[in-house]
């Protein structure tokens, strides 16, 4: 039978750009040096509000004059002598502002010299149901306006239509993610499929899920493909 495929990637456009101008301002490395600190710091950037959605409109900390920033406040925390415990408990207001975060705190012994040690850091809502993470999940996205491309895609072929979605853990799909690895059953609710799709084939991590109306949902495990060495 002829058919129409679609593909999209469902994944946060806010998160990416989030990582594209971390390397753009930070570089690929965590450890900044700063010669004006005595201490090693830890800083974590909170993103949770990027991975709470898959637009591009969340907000994410700004990064462009960040270490410059940052050096300033942990110089007058260096100069109060505070420590981590003082630090945290009191919610830095100066630090949260720059990270999204409140944690922040030195590093003891550290094997760095003085300056600052980036990670990043999110949290994630699911329920560890498969049914809400999976199903739920996947007839909310397909029912809003951010499948309306897909949609028209395939309405505008005559036949079979088949929406290829690859999640990605750089947003929402996170924790649907997080729940098949963690789950090893098949979905058993009906996915509710716009009149235009027929087939939906979900790539999510390591796993392939399949549903049509008539079969349900089918689950596999995606297969590494394995190239034998070459003969001399």
């Amino acid at each position: 039978m002829p058919t129409a495929v679609e593909v999209k990637q469902l994944t946060s456009a806010s998160v990416r750009r989030h990582h594209a101008r971390r390397i753009k301002h930070l570089g690929h490395e965590p450890f900044h040096p700063v010669t004006s600190l005595t201490r090693t710091w830890l800083v974590f950037i909170d993103t949770s509000h990027g991975h709470a959605t898959f637009g591009s409109d969340s907000q994410t900390p700004a990064l462009k004059s960040l270490v410059a920033d940052l050096t300033a406040e942990l110089e007058r925390l260096e100069r109060n002598h505070q420590t981590e415990r003082e630090i945290n408990a009191g919610h830095d207001l100066a630090i949260r502002q720059l990270t999204h975060s409140w944690v922040c705190s030195s590093v003891p012994d550290s094997p760095f010299d003085p300056g600052i040690i980036f990670t990043d850091s999110h949290g994630t809502s699911r329920t560890t149901d498969l049914e809400t993470d999976v199903v739920h999940f996947l007839g909310q996205w397909l029912d809003s306006d951010l499948a309306a491309n897909l949609r028209a895609s395939l309405a505008a072929e005559p036949w079979r239509g088949i929406a290829v979605l690859i999640a990605d853990s750089n947003g929402p799909a996170e924790g649907m993610i997080r729940t098949l690895q963690e789950d090893d059953g098949t979905p058993v609710t009906p996915l509710t499929l716009p009149s235009e799709i027929d087939v939906v084939i979900l790539i999510a991590g390591n796993y392939i899920l399949d549903y049509d109306a008539v079969n349900g949902w089918q689950r596999r495990e995606m297969k590494t493909l394995r190239i034998p060495p070459k003969v001399s």
